[in-house]
């Protein structure tokens, strides 16, 4: 248990805010120190493990933990959507039930598409539809959730964009070295770091 009532609000707004300024002040400390309040808390161990005890305690109550929200997330970000739908082309078939044919002899064909029985779809990938919907003119519609909007938290998640951020910056810093070194009577030459 921490030395405070304050200390320990602090600990129960940050685990439901994520924002140590934001917490800090619920917690009721100054706005204008919150972030040096919040700083110094996180630096102390007898706050992380609070945070910790109440992380559990959270992921207990709701029955997920981080890691399960990240796999929901690859599931949806990593959908395919032959798992839910299968297509491709059938012969047409006359009256008779016969394939109808061209003059040439090859088959006249038809493109198909054939939703996959729900109960015959994994539950990880059911959860990656977004919507199933049929018109009352029996148009069937099936939209899986954004995929892209799932890589994107992915690569957050794992600070993909931080590097390729830190990379363009690099690069951008070495193009502005290189004009002013031609300003300065260098030749800028295509390709020369």
């Amino acid at each position: 248990m921490l030395k405070s009532p304050r200390q320990q609000a602090f600990c129960e707004q940050y685990v439901i805010l994520r924002d140590g300024a934001k917490a800090a002040v619920a917690a009721g400390y100054s706005p204008k120190r919150a972030a040096v309040t919040a700083y110094e808390f996180m630096q102390r161990d007898d706050i992380q493990a609070e945070l910790t005890r109440l992380r559990e305690i959270r992921d207990k109550d709701f029955g997920m933990t981080a890691g399960d929200v990240l796999r929901e997330i690859a599931q949806i970000a990593l959908a395919d959507i032959g798992d839910v739908l299968e297509w491709g082309l059938e012969e047409v078939l006359g009256d008779d039930g016969l394939p109808m044919t061209l003059p040439d002899g090859n088959p006249i064909m038809r493109p198909v598409i054939t939703p996959v029985n729900s109960r015959d779809i994994a539950p990880g990938k059911r959860r990656a539809i977004k919507s199933v919907s049929m018109s009352e003119k029996g148009t069937f519609k099936l939209e899986l959730a954004d995929r892209s909007k799932a890589l994107e938290m992915l690569g957050r998640h794992f600070g993909l964009f931080e590097k390729d951020n830190e990379q363009a910056g690099k690069a951008a810093a070495g193009s502005v070295a290189a004009l002013i070194a031609a300003c300065q009577g260098k030749p800028l030459m295509p390709g020369a770091d």
